[in-house]
């Protein structure tokens, strides 16, 4: 298992400094100086749909909360984006109807993901209004639930690793001249306003799972006040480079006249974690409503 830890941390190193080695070689002093920072503080509504062979082979699906923060970068160069969510819902199972036993089932799902991105500005596939970014990003779920109706086999955890490929092209639908409306006896005048629309796309390149070799069940020797109990409870996960990772967002951002920003998105993400024996899989939606202070 060390060896693979040692993998892991390899390609840590190398994605991340691949990325920022090249942050710094082609800024120029004007360029820093045209640098935003932002604080991000998320809410929002989520909606997540997962299975679980090593656990049970149901379908779970239900709707929950999402809080978040973060902080972005943005430059004429590149643009960072560093995001820590918390989402919780509660899952209903999905089974054939049964008149011997009931058929609806909850699992609490407890979802935490870990987001970074570094993407910069591809100057070739841009234009005045259109502006494409490439690069690489950085996941981290770690997934917890539990369905008292399982008993013994009730609660299951794992750990997915994700280096994608990240892409993003922002189109300027600003409004540059004011526009006034007129309804009868109402009259509103619309100011100008700095507005985005944003398509977000990551693929997973390298794919990692820390899962168990089978079911949820420790067995591990137990020795008195000698035991780990965290080896004890992830006695026979092991780490494996497997699976698949997809994740998009829809985003529209406007500026403030502080400086500040807002944003809405809505955030899709899948992902599929074979592991060594039973697959997991999980479908996340999530609405979400972004306020970006300036720093």
């Amino acid at each position: 298992m060390n060896k693979h830890y040692l993998v892991l941390l390899l390609f840590n190193f190398i994605f991340f400094g691949t990325l920022f080695s090249q942050e710094n070689d082609t800024l120029t002093t004007s360029v820093k100086k045209n640098e935003e920072r932002f604080f991000n503080i998320t809410y929002g509504l989520c909606y997540s749909s997962f299975r679980d062979e090593a656990t049970s082979p149901l379908f779970y699906n239900g709707s929950g909360l999402n809080i978040g923060i973060g902080s972005s970068k943005y430059s004429e160069k590149f643009q960072n984006e560093l995001n820590f969510d918390l989402n919780l819902t509660a899952n209903l199972s999905k089974i054939p109807d049964n008149q011997l036993y009931p058929q609806k089932k909850v699992a609490f799902f407890f979802n935490l993901p870990l987001y970074f991105h570094h993407i910069r500005f591809i100057e070739k596939y841009s234009t005045q209004k259109m502006k494409v970014y490439l690069g690489g990003a950085f996941v981290s779920n770690f997934n917890s639930r539990i369905n008292p109706n399982l008993q013994n086999a009730a609660a299951g955890i794992e750990f997915l690793e994700n280096f994608m490929l990240s892409s993003k092209v922002s189109f300027d639908i600003s409004r540059t001249t004011p526009k006034n409306l007129k309804i009868w006896f109402l009259k509103k005048t619309f100011k100008p306003k700095e507005r985005t629309l944003n398509l977000k796309l990551n693929i997973g390149i390298l794919n990692f799972n820390y899962r168990p070799n089978y079911a949820y069940l420790s067995d591990s020797e137990i020795n008195g006040s000698s035991t780990n109990w965290v080896k004890y409870y992830l006695n026979g996960y092991q780490l494996k480079m497997n699976g698949w990772a997809l994740s998009s967002a829809l985003e529209y951002e406007r500026l403030k006249e502080s400086g500040n920003r807002i944003k809405w998105s809505y955030n899709w993400s899948a992902y599929s974690a074979p592991g060594r024996f039973e697959p997991f899989q999980m479908a996340h939606h999530s609405v979400k409503f972004t306020l970006m202070f300036k720093r």
